[in-house]
């Protein structure tokens, strides 16, 4: 697959290239498989390809990447093969499965970690909503029933529990003080506040 806007623009014939790309695919894909079976044609054709594309997003890399996780693949792949005395073509494409899910399971853009950082973040939007209700109502009319550590929840529509979580952020990161049972954002609160709000 290419941008064939891209390639007319840098002055390359698009039909060129598609159709070379295709022949090129189609007769590596037709001796393979007559050379060393299908199931490891797709899976050394597609895995180390997806594999790479977890790092990096550049096609030079990406090709780089590739051509290493499967050399990598095909040789931990066939010493497991000969060690079990199984058939090799199907431990390397496990072997590739398996490099694969690890991948994506536990490097830095993996499932794992964007589960993290999405955490993280969810987190810190939410704080910040608390900071703010705090912050609107520090004057209000209503602060008595707005503030009040046992109705807050109630005001945000939360679960006491995240409530909860959230003053005891406050109160170990000094942004908010509790007086008469009531929740008050600090002058330290109100400007930790203010600076995100500015950032965003």
């Amino acid at each position: 697959s290419f941008d064939p806007s891209l390639a007319a623009v840098l002055g390359f014939s698009p039909v060129i290239i598609h159709y070379s790309l295709m022949a090129l695919v189609s007769l590596t894909a037709v001796t393979s498989f007559s050379s060393v079976g299908s199931i490891l044609v797709v899976a050394l054709m597609v895995g180390p390809g997806i594999t790479a594309m977890q790092f990096t997003k550049d096609l030079k890399y990406t090709i780089i990447y590739s051509a290493l996780i499967a050399v990598f693949n095909t040789l931990v792949g066939y010493f497991i093969a000969i060690l079990l005395n199984v058939t090799i073509a199907g431990v390397i494409a496990s072997v590739t499965l398996l490099t694969f899910l690890i991948v994506i399971t536990f490097f830095p853009k993996g499932i794992i970690f964007k589960q993290i950082r999405r955490n993280r973040q969810k987190n810190a939007f939410n704080f910040l909503v608390f900071l703010k209700h705090l912050y609107n109502h520090l004057d209000h009319e209503n602060k008595e029933l707005e503030l009040n550590i046992d109705n807050i929840h109630n005001e945000l529509n939360w679960s006491k529990r995240i409530v909860s979580k959230y003053i005891k952020k406050g109160l170990l990161n000094n942004y908010l003080k509790l007086e008469n049972n009531l929740v008050i954002i600090t002058t330290h609160g109100i400007d930790y506040h203010n600076q995100i709000m500015k950032e965003n």
